[in-house]
């Protein structure tokens, strides 16, 4: 019988646990689809500059400059350049009053190698 009653207590914490858990984590998702150019660029001067990839969101024009590794599931090759729709994913914190805001891959629409082009003119002396 104490047996039992131990097994309900823990069950029940657990429940209670779970449910807490996801009251806190008030999240807000929309799709969003994104051109990532085929050359990393640095942003920023000094200590502070960050190497990102350049990327423009297709529906608005917006840009973003994300590091390598920050839309979570996509893995970047330079020299590529690529479509995606992400989830940008704005996560309030406990008290609402702060958004998080992170982006995950949903699916890769285009990858396509992006050659270099040889400057146009007359070729220098030698």
């Amino acid at each position: 019988m104490i047996r039992h009653l131990k097994t309900l207590a823990l069950m029940l914490i657990a429940v209670l646990a779970f449910a807490s858990c996801n009251s806190d984590d008030k999240k807000e998702s929309r799709p969003i689809t994104v051109t990532v150019g085929s050359k990393l660029i640095k942003v920023g001067q000094g200590s502070n500059a960050k190497t990102c990839m350049d990327i423009t969101v297709d529906e608005t024009g917006q840009k973003l400059y994300l590091q390598q590794g920050e839309i979570l599931g996509f893995t970047y090759k330079e020299g590529y350049e690529y479509k995606l729709r992400i989830k940008e994913i704005h996560v309030l914190d406990k008290d609402g009053n702060e958004t998080s805001v992170y982006y995950q891959l949903d699916v890769i629409l285009s990858e396509k190698k992006i050659e270099e082009q040889e400057p146009i003119g007359p070729s220098p002396e030698q």
